[in-house]
């Protein structure tokens, strides 16, 4: 029983150590951070959970520009790569908005490439809602700032060589504080690799239930 509970204990460890949050993009008041972990059964995928932090309030986003499909525009802004995408009843889900329905397809929200808002929490500029199976896209405000923290997006991707989107956007900040945006550009995507000191803090914890489960033999 106390050898189930220590291997249970590090199991979770190992599990933490699979998802540590990556800065991925960093300037003087925006910094936005992507925390991988396996996608909900989805084999050969994981879900990345993008976050915007900010001293500022911020108060939209621009992942659109000018509407092109390819990071290679210099204009278009968006996430491009190859990506998962559920659309329950045929419609497509570049918001939250179709999440409830998700299990009626045998499906799961964590599966699908999405902005991590509800459109009807924010003003969605007209013909920008895009998704597919290499993109998403969207331009949005809301009436009142959002926060200092505020979940973006997550992207669901394959695990592997082919496994990487490249992300290009701008992040909207409230009159008040005297900054419109700040443009951010970054890549997600590649294996789960943990922080060098999870390993150590794992090295630790297995050789601490080896010894455990041997004194009790």
């Amino acid at each position: 029983m106390i050898r189930k509970a220590t291997l249970a204990v590090f199991c979770a460890l190992l599990m933490a150590a699979a998802s540590q949050a990556a800065t991925v993009f960093s300037t003087a008041h925006l910094t936005i951070d992507a925390t991988p972990h396996p996608t909900t059964a989805l084999a050969g995928f994981q879900t990345w959970d993008v976050t915007a932090t900010s001293d500022l309030p911020i108060q939209g986003f621009d992942f659109f520009g000018n509407g092109g499909t390819t990071i290679s525009d210099p204009l278009a802004k968006g996430f491009f790569g190859p990506m998962n995408q559920v659309n329950p009843l045929g419609n497509a889900s570049v918001f939250t908005d179709s999440n409830a329905f998700m299990p009626f397809v045998g499906a799961n929200s964590d599966q699908d490439s999405q902005f991590k808002f509800a459109s009807s929490t924010l003003t969605v500029v007209p013909g920008t809602a895009k998704e597919g199976a290499a993109l998403l896209q969207a331009a949005a405000a809301a009436a009142a700032p959002l926060g200092l923290a505020v979940p973006l997006a997550q992207i669901v991707i394959p695990i592997g060589g082919s496994g990487q989107v490249d992300a290009r956007g701008s992040i909207g900040f409230s009159q008040a504080s005297g900054q419109a945006s700040i443009q951010a550009q970054f890549v997600l995507g590649g294996p789960i690799v943990p922080e060098p000191a999870t390993f150590v803090l794992c090295g630790i914890a297995a050789i601490g239930a080896f010894g455990f489960a041997r004194r009790q033999r």
